[in-house]
């Protein structure tokens, strides 16, 4: 069995990065704080998910309509913090 995924380097989401700010909501940001950092992981059923470095218990994650879920209320478990990992075209 591999070790676990959450020990890999954070990755930067993109040139405007997603920011977990102080009100909980989330926020594109210009500069790169350490809130802009997340740990990826594969998990068993092959979806990925992103926890915030700084605030550990906290998720990216979508609700079904399709709007941000805030980060103290994600959890593991939940159906809106997984992502299907997809190729990114050049």
């Amino acid at each position: 069995m591999p070790r676990s995924n959450w020990a890999r380097e954070p990755q930067l989401l993109s040139l405007r990065v997603w920011s977990l700010c102080s009100a909980t909501r989330e926020a594109a940001m210009k500069c790169v704080t350490d809130e802009c950092f997340f740990f990826e992981r594969l998990e068993s059923n092959n979806y990925n998910t992103y926890r915030s470095r700084k605030y550990s218990s906290w998720y990216v994650a979508l609700k079904r309509t399709g709007q941000y879920k805030l980060g103290p209320k994600t959890g593991p478990g939940q159906k809106a913090i997984l992502f299907l990992p997809m190729s990114a075209k050049s």
